[in-house]
């Protein structure tokens, strides 16, 4: 079985207000916004992307002050760094091999054919919560063939 993590796709920060750190990311540093506030996954949350110094950096904001992974998150440890994400070629075969050399696996969305989605628990990585994610070739999502990033799709590493 050979399956490959595509490259790497983001970094995911946790922020209570989106606008206000943008004053820092756009406005300050020169940031591209991509994506702006669209509604996430557990639609308990909003999602912003930009690229600073050619790199995808998101920005999740919670809707409302409900209890959800996001504000328990915030709450517990104040804004800054939540996850690593990953694109991959096959979710399903990744997500095994990885729980077959031990890793823990959490909260499998995988009924969305344009956005499939795993965490690796930050138990299993040394404190840092990574995100998987496959998408359709062309989808919005599926920026391994980014044409605004000029590095270019990177092989992180070969499953096999």
């Amino acid at each position: 079985m050979e399956s490959e993590l595509e490259h790497f796709d983001h970094v995911g920060i946790a922020v209570w207000s989106t606008d206000k750190a943008l004053q820092v990311y756009r406005d300050i540093l020169g940031a591209k916004v991509t994506m702006y506030k669209e509604i996430g996954t557990s639609r308990d949350y909003t999602f912003t992307q930009f690229l600073l110094g050619n790199q995808r950096i998101e920005l999740i904001e919670p809707i409302g002050q409900s209890d959800s992974f996001l504000t328990r998150f915030l709450n517990r440890w104040g804004e800054g760094m939540h996850h690593l994400t990953f694109q991959v070629k096959d979710i399903g075969r990744t997500s095994a091999y990885l729980k077959s050399k031990g890793l823990k696996i959490t909260d499998e969305l995988l009924e969305d054919p344009i956005w499939k989605t795993a965490f690796v628990s930050p138990n299993s990585t040394n404190g840092v919560l990574i995100q998987l994610y496959e998408t359709q070739p062309g989808s919005i999502y599926d920026h391994g063939s980014f044409k605004e990033n000029i590095s270019g799709p990177q092989t992180i590493a070969k499953v096999s």
